[in-house]
């Protein structure tokens, strides 16, 4: 099963909790939906072209060069929002594509997770803080 554009997909609709990131969202969602992603027709371009990226960087969600230069794409927030029933502005802080290039030495090069977040089924793109060493939620050191 591909997601099309009109098609709305299994989820909980109003669960996306405040600060979840993009990354743990697409997992969810294909998880509930049995997809890979290949098949998530909302991985389109963050202009709503229809098109399916090789690469997709979900702690930024922006297009340029990642690694090896393989070019990036961005999901589009506002595909995503009508395929899962949400509104777009649940997605504001969902990725760390906002932040001022200037800064972004703070940020990990890498999802880190906090392994008590996940178990509660959340998790936020704010963990890839460098400054963090420590889980603001939970006080726990490991992965973040």
């Amino acid at each position: 099963m591909t997601a099309g554009p009109s098609t709305r997909l299994t989820w909980h609709q109003g669960s996306v909790l405040p600060y979840s990131s993009l990354w743990h969202t697409v997992q969810r969602a294909m998880s509930l939906n049995a997809l890979r992603p290949k098949e998530l027709a909302f991985y389109g371009r963050a202009s709503d072209q229809v098109g399916v990226p090789r690469h997709v960087n979900l702690l930024y969600n922006e297009t340029g060069d990642g690694l090896r230069g393989a070019p990036v794409e961005a999901l589009s927030m506002r595909s995503l929002a009508q395929a899962l029933g949400e509104p777009e502005t649940v997605f504001v802080w969902t990725h760390l594509g906002l932040l001022p290039r200037r800064v972004r030495s703070l940020i990990s090069p890498s999802v880190r997770v906090c392994r008590a977040c996940l178990a509660d089924g959340y998790h936020s793109a704010l963990h890839s803080l460098r400054l963090l060493h420590t889980c603001p939620i939970h006080g726990c050191e490991g992965s973040v």
